[in-house]
């Protein structure tokens, strides 16, 4: 069996919150740096370790982002990360990071 090369990307509005998250100077906020943080290397080890969403329930960000699945992983205190799989069916895998934030943030996101 071929090991899978498994890549992060992150959608540049995810990056900006990422990196003024990692800059933050209060415990809390350095605490769901570091949530978010595992919760990508959980990504990078196993990508389908969220939860799949159903397209019924997303329709609107498939569209708009042009993607064909979403998925959430959730972190602790309420964040969420939201992302898309994309491969090649044989050795590439992309994890694409559409959303980083807290479970209202989540909500409004997906219009729920």
């Amino acid at each position: 069996m071929v090991e899978k090369e498994i890549t992060i990307r992150v959608a540049p509005h995810c990056y900006k919150i990422y990196c003024a998250l990692q800059t933050a100077t209060d415990h809390d906020t350095r605490t769901i740096f570091e949530y978010i943080t595992d919760g990508i290397e959980q990504l990078r080890v196993i990508p389908n370790c969220g939860k799949s969403i159903p397209k019924k329930q997303c329709a609107h960000v498939l569209k708009e982002q042009e993607l064909t699945n979403l998925w959430v992983l959730r972190l602790n205190n309420g964040w969420r990360i939201l992302y898309s799989l994309i491969g090649d069916g044989e050795r590439r895998i992309a994890v694409i990071i559409v959303f980083l934030g807290d479970h209202k943030e989540y909500e409004r996101y997906l219009k729920y």
